[in-house]
């Protein structure tokens, strides 16, 4: 499944790479290139311990030798995990942070602030509580502005989004 994953999608583990390489070099990771969000990594983490220690020519006859070594390739594990889908995931939640902010805005324009209700965000889905005689209105809206956001991050295909009207979360 692994490497029909990859072989589906034969630029990804080229990417995933080049985002490692990139995220090692700077000790960062960079979340996306339109809001220039960065994470950092610890200064105590064992990559940058083993960087010091490694260049050591007696590195080996080091005591915590295998310890640091360990250290290091765990580290290496989360930090590659880290590097490969927090650009995705955070990506995701700034677009959905900004869905939000041009969304109120629009409520706010509109003098619908207080009777339409933003109720709950949970990662890239809005719950919002509108009367029934403009529901789809709002709905329609809501996808609007989600695409409006989209578009910020997203130069070249369209992202989209999808209402769901009901009594309760449709989750």
């Amino acid at each position: 499944m692994y490497n029909s994953y990859f072989e589906s999608f034969p630029k990804l583990k080229d990417h995933f790479e080049e985002v490692m390489t990139q995220t090692i070099n700077q000790e960062f990771i960079l979340f996306n290139n339109v809001t220039g969000r960065k994470l950092f990594l610890r200064s105590d983490e064992p990559l940058i311990k083993y960087k010091e220690v490694v260049n050591s020519p007696y590195f080996f006859q080091h005591p915590e030798a295998r310890e640091i070594m360990k250290e290091y390739e765990t580290s290496m594990s989360e930090i590659q995990r880290k590097a490969q889908n927090y650009p995705i995931q955070g990506s995701s939640a700034d677009i959905s942070k900004l869905a939000g902010i041009i969304f109120f805005n629009q409520l706010k324009n509109r003098k619908l602030l207080f009777l339409v209700k933003i109720v709950n965000m949970v990662h890239d889905e809005y719950n919002i509580e509108a009367p029934d005689d403009i529901a789809e209105e709002m709905a329609s809206l809501l996808v609007k502005c989600m695409a409006a956001a989209g578009d910020q991050f997203c130069k070249i295909i369209k992202l989209g989004a999808v209402a769901d009207i009901g009594t309760h979360w449709i989750h």
